[in-house]
């Protein structure tokens, strides 16, 4: 549909001509993932202390 059926895995991100970075999209979203994983079971773990 976008980008003449290319798939766009790498983003580079900045402002004008100042660049902060080139990351691989699909190792982001694992990455965010696994945190969120990570945070919901401290939390499950600090409910079942308290009850």
């Amino acid at each position: 549909m976008f980008h003449d059926g290319r798939v766009i895995d790498f983003m580079n991100l900045g402002i004008g001509s100042f660049r902060t970075g080139i990351f691989n999209v699909a190792d982001v979203c694992i990455t965010v993932g696994v945190v969120l994983f990570f945070l919901e079971s401290i939390r499950q773990r600090n409910q079942s202390i308290t009850s």
